[in-house]
């Protein structure tokens, strides 16, 4: 008994289309006979005449108009599930490079690269760490995949590029970093105006024009001073080096605050609302950023909820 099957649905949609046995057998790149025998075996198995031959061409029956309908469903389905097979092939192998800036290096991507070893295996990784301006050229060359980073504006602002995608993986909150000795340190909450007198280590402003500004910005606003006594240090790493070392005090991120040792306090700042989020800057057109960028959501909130306590205890 003959079969319905997709390729002779696809052979019989293709000659509803075209209303001619010949004009389809070349579109299909078959001979005519080949396809006239691959649309008798349809109707065998239908059981019922689908089309008849006229002068004008090929006309339907009524079953073959029904089936016409339903055949393109399931061809367009059928197109649909290779589709997402290929893709989850292509997805499944090939390789990745990924650009971090230095925290997101620290514990978040090794976190989340734990998880995406585990799901895709045939997918090789390759870590690049670089500041905002160095991940931002690397996307432009196309040297790296995705980037994560808590600089958006720096990398995105200002660019065309409609392959880019942005996603926030990570809401994290600025809080004050002070040495153990400082004065603040036995204090669970400031105010920016307690700040007036000590000298702020900040994040370099060419490596973060955007959070340098916003937090001159507050002091002035929300403070009531302006601060003159700034050290800028190149990286989070230094930064929290010299806060630690008592050389002054400065405010890092949750993620920042997990380099530390019993060496520097952390202190809710109460008048001082700037967010910084990790996002992760990738291309669309890229099979294994996609990948990556799924792992890496998911994970996301585990990871908060495993490392929150270390974050900013009961702040």
């Amino acid at each position: 008994m003959s079969e319905l099957t997709l390729k002779r649905l696809e052979y019989f949609s293709t000659v509803a289309d075209e209303g001619n046995v010949t004009r389809a057998a070349r579109r299909l790149h078959i001979s005519q006979p080949a396809l006239s025998l691959q649309l008798k075996m349809l109707e065998e198995a239908i059981g019922r005449p689908l089309m008849t031959r006229t002068p004008r061409g090929i006309m339907l029956t009524s079953a073959g108009s029904a089936l016409r309908s339903e055949a393109e469903i399931l061809l367009h389905q059928a197109q649909l599930l290779r589709s997402k097979v290929d893709t989850a092939g292509e997805r499944g192998r090939g390789t990745l490079t990924v650009g971090a800036s230095p925290v997101a290096c620290e514990r978040f991507l090794p976190f989340v690269l734990g998880r995406f070893r585990r799901r895709f295996p045939g997918i090789d990784v390759r870590v690049l760490e670089g500041d905002a301006a160095t991940l931002a050229d690397q996307l432009d060359a196309k040297t790296i995949d995705l980037a994560l980073t808590r600089q958006r504006h720096e990398i995105v602002g200002g660019k065309n590029d409609s392959d880019l995608e942005t996603t926030v993986l990570l809401e994290e909150k600025l809080i004050l970093a002070v040495p153990q000795n400082n004065r603040l340190a036995a204090r669970q909450r400031v105010h920016l105006a307690d700040l007036a007198d000590e000298r702020l280590i900040m994040y370099g402003r060419r490596r973060g024009a955007r959070y340098f500004d916003a937090l001159v910005t507050a002091c002035r606003d929300k403070g009531g001073f302006d601060p003159t006594d700034i050290v800028e240090a190149d990286s989070i790493g230094a930064q929290i080096a010299l806060i630690a070392a008592g050389y002054g005090i400065g405010f890092v991120t949750d993620l920042s605050a997990l380099r530390t040792g019993e060496d520097v306090a952390f202190i809710d700042c109460h008048d001082l609302n700037i967010e910084s989020p990790t996002v992760m800057i990738s291309r669309r057109t890229v099979s294994t950023a996609s990948a990556f960028g799924e792992v890496a959501l998911g994970a996301s909130s585990d990871f908060t909820d495993a490392f929150g306590p270390q974050l900013i205890g009961d702040l």
